[in-house]
């Protein structure tokens, strides 16, 4: 069987790019670590009132209470960490979607870098999940604003607010609007 150098090559490249966004990036629980969490935790561990194993991995400092079997991370010591064990094992998260081997080399890595988060955790935490100041930024959360038409000479082929809008970004560039095109 031969194997191609393009095939090494991808897989090089993708265990690479895994173990340097693991190793060369500053992780956060914020960016990092609570998307894996909402994937594949929350459901059990964060999202219902009642958690499983008393176990709440919504923040850093519960995680390191931990539930009914200890603390779920010890900080800097991912191979005494019971979250990175029972991850490790298969054991967690229960059913079929598992949590990929990037994910747990950025979970490990997390864990031994010192389980950092962003910002300072809150003192109490409400009910469900809640939505992050990173999430909340997202433009979809932004409140609706009416945008300030600009003005432009008759002829400058201006018909529509959304002409005048897009004229307006297309000056800078030196553009303008083609003449109309003849109806025959």
């Amino acid at each position: 069987m031969r194997i191609s150098p393009l095939l090494v090559a991808l897989i090089g490249i993708n265990l690479t790019s895994a173990a340097s966004l693991a190793v060369g990036e500053d992780l956060t629980f914020e960016q990092h670590i609570r998307p894996i969490f909402r994937q594949h935790c929350f459901d059990c561990h964060g999202a219902e009132d009642e958690k499983k194993g008393n176990l709440d991995l919504r923040l850093v400092r519960l995680m390191s209470t931990g539930g009914d079997s200890g603390a779920a991370i010890v900080t800097g010591n991912p191979d005494e960490s019971l979250l990175i064990q029972r991850v490790r094992a298969g054991e967690m998260p229960p059913g079929e979607a598992k949590v990929t081997p990037e994910e747990l080399a950025v979970l490990e890595s997390w864990v031994s870098a010192g389980a950092r988060t962003a910002r300072p955790e809150p003192e109490s935490i409400g009910p469900g999940l809640g939505v992050t100041p990173e999430e909340r930024a997202f433009w979809s959360f932004q409140p609706i604003k009416r945008p300030e038409i600009p003005t432009f000479p008759e002829d400058a082929r201006v018909r529509t607010p959304i002409d005048a809008l897009l004229l307006k970004e297309m000056q800078p560039e030196g553009l303008g609007y083609s003449v109309d095109a003849d109806r025959h």
